[in-house]
């Protein structure tokens, strides 16, 4: 018995510790705090005063983690950079994964990496000669996806020249070419 509740216990600390994480991205700042004015609490009928400085969160917000590396995404949606670039390089196993499952391209963004501001060709060399096995893998999968590679064609971009991509949720693709 001793050893059910000790398995049972053990099972669902794990699966508080995998929900923590989730449950950390909401942030616990309500509108209007920090300006002293009430604000809902969850509790029925309950309400709170935010006591802290306007501009800054209350004790116990929650901001995004140190190691978020807002670079690999900053094409999809923003400005790209060479350091998203080169980021976007090493995510390559996950790009070729969500391009085996694309079924419709919502829109297609091309990045030439030799023109992006800092652009560094011999870090890029290094990368992609590091990387050359990911980076064949994800023009297979552009090749044999027949949505992409036609909204590829459309853009006028040769698949041998694709050295990194992203994907979107929304259908976007944004491929790093040389």
């Amino acid at each position: 018995m001793k050893r059910i509740i000790g398995l049972t216990t053990a099972a669902l600390m794990s699966a508080s510790m995998l929900a923590g994480p989730a449950l950390a991205q909401q942030s616990p700042v309500a509108p209007g705090a920090g300006d002293g004015t009430e604000v809902e609490t969850g509790v029925t009928g309950g309400t709170d005063t935010m006591e802290a400085p306007m501009g800054e969160a209350p004790a116990g917000a929650t901001t995004l983690p140190a190691e978020v590396d807002t670079d690999a995404t900053a094409a999809i949606g923003g400005e790209a950079t060479f350091d998203g670039a080169l980021a976007a390089i090493e995510g390559n196993a996950t790009s070729t994964a969500a391009i085996d499952t694309m079924t419709e391209v919502g829109s297609v963004d091309v990045v030439r990496i030799g023109e992006l501001e800092g652009a560094d060709m011999t870090a890029l060399e290094t990368a992609t000669s590091e990387r050359s096995a990911e980076i064949t893998e994800l023009q297979a999968a552009l090749e044999a996806n027949t949505a992409v590679s036609s909204a590829l064609e459309a853009e006028d971009v040769a698949v041998a020249d694709v050295v990194a991509a992203e994907t979107a949720a929304d259908g976007e693709l944004v491929v790093y070419v040389q």
